[in-house]
This record gives structure tokens, C-alpha cells and sequence, in this order.
């Protein structure tokens, strides 16, 4: 016979899986992933403001490794050598 558990015991059990993963995240992946909850969030409330939520530094670390994959490159450096 199967037993299925009840939907708070699965949520419990989510939030100590998923708390378990973010112990293991850098500083800045846990800024990323604050952002993307508050983006989830703000998709069944249609009062919530992600730009609010979200500071110019948040921003920046969210950004920072999708751009520094395009700048940080040879031909950007010679692009930028004369400044």
C-alpha cells in the first residue's frame, strides 16, 4: 500500500531540499536566485514591483557573469587598449 504525503509534509520536504542546495551557493548565486524567487513571486501578484525588489547592485551581481562573458575577451581588450 502507498502512502502519499499529505501537500504540507511535501512542502516541508521541498523546503529542506531546496534549502540544502542554497547552503552550498556562493554569495553571489544567492543573489541571483533572491531574484528569480522575487520574480516568481511577483507573477501571482500583479501588485508586487520586481524593479522595486530589486536594488542597482542586485542588478549588477545578477548581470555580471553574462556580461563578463562577452567583455572579457581579447578583442575587447583591444577595443578598449587606447583609453
Amino acid at each position: 500500500m502507498i502512502v502519499k504525503s499529505s501537500d504540507s509534509d511535501q512542502t516541508a520536504e521541498l523546503v529542506d531540499q531546496i534549502t540544502g542546495e542554497l547552503r552550498r551557493l556562493s554569495s553571489e548565486k544567492l543573489a541571483t536566485v533572491r531574484d528569480f524567487v522575487a520574480f516568481l513571486a511577483s507573477r501571482d501578484d500583479d501588485d508586487v514591483c520586481l524593479d522595486c525588489l530589486l536594488t542597482p547592485h542586485d542588478m549588477t551581481l545578477a548581470s555580471q557573469d553574462a556580461l563578463k562573458k562577452l567583455w572579457d575577451s581579447p578583442a575587447e581588450d583591444a577595443a578598449w587598449a587606447d583609453l
